[in-house]
């Protein structure tokens, strides 16, 4: 089950999320995985070395979407040299 929420985000943000995301369908999907990761990170513990390796961890989850990002439109690139080369 899923719920619709709408929010107001800084300048910029909404582009920064479909990247991270790997495209705009994505956005609530990531936006859900990093709340629960973030929360579920939360309530384990509020110790200072935990609370630096959960940011840490944060920001490699984040490096790790937004190169995904840049492979899927890699590959988009890709098939599409690949079909125009196959029409010739």
């Amino acid at each position: 089950m899923s719920e619709r929420i709408t929010l107001v985000v800084d300048d910029g943000i909404g582009d920064k999320l479909v990247a991270l995301a790997g495209g705009e369908r994505k956005r609530g999907r990531w936006i859900s995985d990093t709340v629960r990761a973030a929360f579920d990170n939360q309530a384990v513990s509020q110790s200072s070395d935990l609370n630096t390796l959960r940011l840490a961890f944060a920001g490699l989850a984040g490096d790790v979407a937004s190169l995904h990002g840049r492979v899927d439109k890699v590959e988009a690139t890709t098939a599409a040299l690949v079909a125009q080369g196959l029409d010739k």
